[in-house]
């Protein structure tokens, strides 16, 4: 399965409210270091809503790793993505879980 197949699955898993399924599919691709940002988003927003807050701590240093040495840099939304993904983790990191998003 590839990580767009992966993605759609999981939209569909959540959907359908199965947000384990979905988290799992999410997983699979940020492994692979997939250079899309809706695994990370997704996870993200997952981990926050049930306070697992080390995960997103996780989830977002490999996103800031993956748009920084994966993601081409003439591609035009990757400096404003990895941008988000660095003040978020900035915020994680002094505290301000409530600001991550």
């Amino acid at each position: 399965m590839t990580c767009l197949e992966r993605n759609q699955l999981a939209i569909y898993y959540n959907k359908i409210g199965d947000i384990d399924k979905a988290i799992d599919l999410c997983e699979k691709n940020i492994l692979e270091d997939f250079d899309g940002s809706f695994p990370y988003d997704f996870l993200i927003n997952a981990y926050t809503k049930m306070n697992d807050f080390d995960s997103v701590k996780r989830v977002l240093t490999n996103a800031v790793w993956v748009f920084e040495n994966i993601v081409n840099p003439r591609r035009a939304d990757r400096k404003r993505k990895l941008d988000r993904y660095k003040n978020m983790l900035k915020n994680y990191q002094r505290g301000e879980k409530d600001e991550i998003f």
